[in-house]
């Protein structure tokens, strides 16, 4: 870390911050760089001008296309999404079939996560 360029994005000011709270990781950077968005960071992180941060589900594509590397795995962050809804699921056949079908899919990046 302590000769790589941090690419940090202005949508998610505390990343790294909040990553070496959660990693115990001390180590500072060469140089840090700000990008407007997240995704900058990983397009600027695959030309090889520096480190990103994000989410396995954005970046698991880019891993298996081997775009993109994870040096240090991936760390829970506490962070959540939630499906939000005029009427209840057991109302709406819709909802429900999205529910279930979103946590087919949480299920599978957990487990894709843990392995990478």
């Amino acid at each position: 870390m302590s000769k790589a360029t941090l690419l940090q994005a202005d949508t998610r000011p505390q990343a790294w911050d909040d990553w070496r709270r959660i990693t115990g990781m001390k180590a500072e950077p060469a140089s840090q760089q700000t990008l407007e968005h997240f995704y900058l960071t990983l397009q600027a992180a695959a030309a090889g001008v520096g480190v990103a941060i994000a989410p396995y589900a954005v970046v698991r594509d880019d891993l298996d296309r081997g775009q993109l590397v994870a040096p240090f795995g991936f760390v829970p962050d506490g962070t959540s999404y939630h499906l939000l809804s005029r009427r209840p699921p057991e109302q709406d056949a819709r909802v429900r079939q999205l529910t279930a079908w979103l946590r087919t899919q949480t299920t599978q990046l957990e487990t894709d996560s843990d392995q990478a």
